[in-house]
C-alpha cells in the first residue's frame, strides 16, 4: 500500500473515529447521574405559579377586585366528573380519547411492533400529559387537563375516506363553551386539533392575554437498545423563519425560544410525537426542555414544552392545530413539506446531501421493486462501486505505475541512505518526469469518504431496516450477534457480530493486495512498519468500533470492501497493461515536463527543511 492510499484510511479512521467517540462522548456521564437518582420531588399543584404563566397584565387604571388565585379547588367548575374513553380506530392507528381533560390518552401504531412483539404504544396513562390554561372570569386558574369535559362522541372505527370528529365541551351557561376538537381520518397518523371558544368573555378575563399550552412526556422505550434510542431521541422545534433546530440530547436542558413556533417534535429514533400550528404559530418566548436522565429505566428520555397562542381582549379564538403521531420516514415527513424531514439525522453538509439527493432516492426506488433489504443493499452497493469503477480504475493504474518505477526508487533509497530530503525531491523529480501523479492513488479514497460517513447517517435510522432479518440477522436497524460473550470487553461489548468480523476481514483483505500491487514509498524501514502496520490496525479497530452499529451498516461495508477486492482483481487483470503503462512512462522520461507552480513550492520547503535540519547539526 503506498504513502497516498495509506493517508487517505488514515484520514478515514481519523474522521470516523472522531464522528463516532463525538456521538458517544457523554453517553457514559449520563448513565453515572441517571444511577444517582434515587428520587423525585413531586411538586404540590399549590406551587404552580399559574399567575406567572398567564402573563396578566394591567394599565395604572386597573386593579384586580381580588388577587388571582394559584390553586385549583372546588368550586371551579367541572373539577369533578366521570372520566370516559372513547376508542376511535382507523387503518394505521388506534387512538385513546379521555373526556378527563379532553386529551388523547393513548396512541398505538397497527403497523408496528416493540422490539419484544408487543403493541406499539408510544404514550399511555401518565406518560403524556396535555394541558391549556388560563384565568376565568372570577381570577381563577384553570387548566383544562384537570376538568371532566361533556361529549357525543362514542367509539368508531374508520377506514379510507371516513373521517370522525371527537368534541369536548365545557359548558358555561348562557351559550359560552370552550371546545377542544379532533378529526380522524380513514388512514393516516394525523389528526385535525381544534382549540375554539363560544361567547369567550362570558367565562375568560378580559385580562387574559394568552393560552398556556404544558405538554410533559416521558418516552417509553421501544427497541432494545436504550442507549442508542437516548442518543437519537430528542425534542425538535420549527421556528417562524423555517429554521429546524433541537435541544441537547446528551445533557438537561430548558431553552427558551426568542422566534415564534410553527412545531414542536418530541422525537424518538423511529417514532414522534409533533404538535403543529402554522395558520397561528406559538408565541415567541416558548419554553422547551429535554431531561436525557429519567429515573424509569425504560424511559428514553422526559421532554416538555410550555407554549402559549395569542388571544385578542373580549374576542372568541379557533386556533386549528394538528398532531402527528408517526413513524419517522423520510419521504412521508418529506412530502408534508413543513421541514418535519429535518429530525431524521442524516449528517450535515456534504453527509447530507449524498443521503437526500443520492441513497434515499435509489434505496426508495429499490424498494418499489424488491421486498428483502438485505438484497436492496447489495444492490444499492453494487451500484455504487459501479459508479465508483473511473475513480478504483485511476486508483490502480497511478498503483501500477508506483509499482513500475520501485527499482529507481529504491535506487534513490542506497543511493542517498541518510538523507530523506534528498530522497524525496528526487522521488518528485522522477514522478514528473514519468508522468505520475503521487496524488492520483489518495483522491478517489478521499471522494469516496461522503458514501461511507452517508452510510453511517442512513442505516442506523432508517425505519424500513427496523426488524427487517436477513441471513442470520434479525434485525437490520439493531446489531447481528452470532455469540454471546460471558464478559464485557471494553469499547467491543459481550457479543460478536459476524457482519462486522467479515468487514474486518475483507479489510485486511483489500489492504494486503493494495500493497502487493504497489511500490511501498516509505523512505526508510521505520515508515515502512509503520504503513504496513496500518494494514491491520484500521480493520481492527473498526472491528471494536462497529460491533454494536447497525448490522445494515456492517454488512454495507462488508460488501463494499468484498466488491472492491474483486473490482481491484478484474481491473488489473483486464484493463490494466503494464507494459503499455511502461512504454508511456518511459516516452515521457525522454521529454520531462516542466515543474508545476505546486512541485516547485513542495521542493522548496524541502530543500528549506533539509538546511534547517543541517543548521541544527552544526550547532
Amino acid at each position: 500500500m503506498d504513502k497516498n492510499t495509506i493517508t487517505g484510511f488514515i484520514l478515514l479512521a481519523l474522521l470516523t473515529v472522531g464522528y463516532v467517540f463525538w456521538s458517544y462522548k457523554q453517553q457514559a456521564d449520563i448513565e453515572k447521574r441517571k444511577a444517582q437518582i434515587v428520587s423525585t420531588i413531586q411538586q404540590d399543584s399549590t406551587h404552580a405559579d399559574t399567575v406567572g404563566k398567564t402573563d396578566i397584565a394591567m394599565d395604572s387604571s386597573q386593579t384586580l377586585p381580588t388577587a388571582v388565585e394559584n390553586k385549583i379547588d372546588s368550586t371551579i367548575p367541572f373539577i369533578t366528573g366521570t372520566s370516559k374513553e372513547i376508542v376511535v380506530e382507523n387503518e394505521d392507528a388506534v387512538y385513546i380519547f379521555d373526556s378527563k381533560g379532553g386529551v388523547i390518552k393513548s396512541v398505538e401504531l397497527k403497523n408496528y411492533k416493540t422490539h419484544d412483539q408487543k403493541p406499539l404504544i408510544l404514550f399511555q396513562g401518565n406518560e403524556n400529559e396535555f394541558g391549556i390554561s388560563f384565568i376565568n372570569n372570577t381570577n381563577k386558574a384553570i387548566d383544562t387537563k384537570d376538568l371532566y369535559f361533556d361529549t357525543k362522541a362514542t367509539s368508531s372505527e374508520l377506514s379510507g375516506e371516513d373521517v370522525y370528529h371527537v368534541d369536548f365541551v365545557l359548558n358555561f351557561g348562557s351559550d359560552a363553551q370552550y371546545v377542544q376538537s379532533y378529526i380522524i381520518h380513514g388512514k393516516g397518523y394525523l389528526v385535525d386539533f381544534q382549540v375554539k371558544s363560544i361567547n369567550a368573555s362570558q367565562f375568560i378575563s378580559p385580562l387574559s392575554k394568552t393560552l398556556d399550552i404544558q405538554w410533559n412526556q416521558d418516552m417509553p422505550s421501544l427497541e432494545d437498545n436504550i442507549k442508542e434510542e437516548r442518543m437519537y431521541s430528542n425534542v425538535y422545534y420549527r421556528n417562524s423563519k423555517e429554521n429546524v433546530d433541537e435541544l441537547s440530547a446528551r445533557k438537561n436542558e430548558d431553552k427558551t425560544i426568542e422566534e415564534q413556533l410553527q412545531w414542536v417534535s418530541f422525537k424518538q429514533k423511529f417514532f414522534n410525537n409533533t404538535l403543529i400550528s402554522m395558520k397561528t404559530p406559538f408565541n415567541s418566548g416558548a419554553t422547551l426542555g429535554a431531561n436525557p436522565n429519567p429515573v424509569g429505566e425504560d424511559i428514553v428520555k422526559s421532554a416538555n414544552a410550555d407554549l402559549q397562542l395569542q388571544l385578542e381582549k373580549g374576542k372568541d379564538f379557533n386556533f386549528e392545530m394538528q398532531w402527528l403521531f408517526a413513524p419517522n420516514k423520510y419521504t412521508d415527513l418529506k412530502k408534508m413539506k413543513i421541514g418535519l424531514d429535518e429530525i431524521i439525522p442524516l449528517g450535515w453538509a456534504i453527509f447530507g446531501w449524498v443521503n437526500r439527493f443520492l441513497i434515499i432516492p435509489v434505496f426508495n426506488i429499490l424498494g418499489k421493486f424488491i421486498s428483502n433489504y438485505g438484497v436492496i443493499i447489495f444492490i444499492l452497493t453494487l451500484l455504487l462501486k459501479l459508479v465508483l469503477t473511473p475513480l478504483n480504475r485511476k486508483q490502480l493504474v497511478s498503483s501500477a505505475k508506483m509499482a513500475i518505477l520501485k527499482p529507481e526508487i529504491d535506487a534513490l533509497k542506497k543511493k542517498y541512505p541518510n538523507d530523506k530530503q534528498m530522497v524525496g525531491t528526487k522521488q518528485m523529480e522522477l514522478f514528473r518526469n514519468a508522468g505520475v501523479n503521487p496524488m492520483g492513488g489518495c483522491f478517489p479514497i478521499l471522494l469516496q469518504m461522503p458514501i461511507l460517513f452517508a452510510m453511517y447517517r442512513f442505516f442506523p435510522n432508517s425505519i424500513e431496516l427496523r426488524q427487517e432479518p436477513f441471513l442470520w440477522a434479525t434485525d437490520l436497524s439493531h446489531y447481528d450477534s452470532i455469540m454471546t460473550l460471558p464478559f464485557t470487553i471494553p469499547i467491543y461489548g459481550n457479543h460478536v457480530s459476524l457482519f462486522t468480523l467479515l468487514m474486518a476481514i475483507t479489510s485486511i483483505g483489500y489492504s494486503r493486495i493494495m500493497s502487493q500491487q504497489q511500490a511501498s514509498m516509505a523512505t526508510d524501514n521505520a515508515m515502512a512498519k509503520q504503513m504496513q502496520m496500518m494494514q491491520y490496525f484500521t480493520p481492527i479497530m473498526f472491528l471494536f468500533m462497529f460491533n454494536s452499529f447497525s448490522a445494515a451498516l456492517s454488512y454495507y461495508y462488508f460488501l463494499f470492501n468484498l466488491l472492491s477486492l474483486i473490482q481491484t482483481y478484474a481491473i488489473k487483470k483486464f484493463f490494466i497493461d503494464e507494459k503499455a503503462l511502461k512504454a508511456e512512462m518511459d516516452a515521457n522520461m525522454k521529454n520531462p515536463k516542466k515543474k508545476s507552480a505546486w512541485q516547485e513550492r513542495v521542493e522548496q520547503m524541502m530543500e528549506q527543511q533539509k538546511q534547517g535540519q543541517q543548521n541544527k547539526g552544526r550547532k
